[in-house]
């Protein structure tokens, strides 16, 4: 009878050790696991994701938090982070997330693996060239988007969606009855640069 007593003991003793033992683990650190996959739902192995704490730092890509790149699955994951909003600029070749596709979900929650998928789609460069001296006012697919832009001078416009384009310019001073008002179309293809000279 003694000896059933110390197994009985001895037995709940080892449970209530065990017990003790995971409650006071540690718990997992707060992760972000993230999923790069292309406009048509293709992983993108390979492809540079890059972790920000503002969105100004986004839009300039400056002090970035932490960088790397995708597994074989398009995916990366982010040990250690904190539990507060983060967001994240995604490069897979001449295609990116730079236009709104998924570039942050909120505050992350604490001491879980925090999931999300970002689509990625081809961007180029639009480049605008005044070779006369007068300023233009610029739109852009029917959007003002430059106003007096002056003369004999040129601008980049980067992260600009593949896709067609219809550049419309404007004179806004300099002329003798009425301003130069032209319509420029092209197809900005990805990685590419679609060039738009005037007058």
């Amino acid at each position: 009878m003694k000896a059933l007593l110390f197994i009985v003991a001895f037995s709940i003793s080892i449970v209530f050790t065990n017990c003790k033992k995971s409650s006071s683990s540690i718990p997992p650190s707060t992760t972000l696991k993230v999923t790069v996959n292309d406009n048509l739902g293709n992983p993108q192995s390979g492809a540079t994701v890059t972790l920000y704490s503002t969105q100004t730092d986004l839009i300039n890509k400056t002090s970035p938090v932490a960088s790397s790149i995708t597994n074989s699955n398009g995916t990366v994951v982010f040990d250690d982070l904190s539990p507060v909003q983060y967001y994240w600029y995604a490069k897979s070749g001449c295609k990116d997330n730079f236009n709104g596709s998924v570039t942050s979900i909120g505050n992350l929650t604490a001491n879980v693996i925090n999931t999300t998928t970002v689509i990625v789609s081809g961007v180029g460069t639009l480049r605008v060239i005044n070779t006369s001296t007068n300023p233009y006012n610029i739109y852009v697919n029917g959007v003002f988007t430059v106003g007096s832009f002056p003369g004999n001078s040129s601008q980049d416009f980067t992260e600009a969606s593949q896709g067609n384009y219809s550049i419309r310019v404007v004179q806004v001073s300099g002329y003798l009855l009425t301003p130069t008002d032209e319509t420029f179309t092209g197809t900005l293809t990805c990685g590419g640069t679609l060039t738009t000279t005037f007058p």
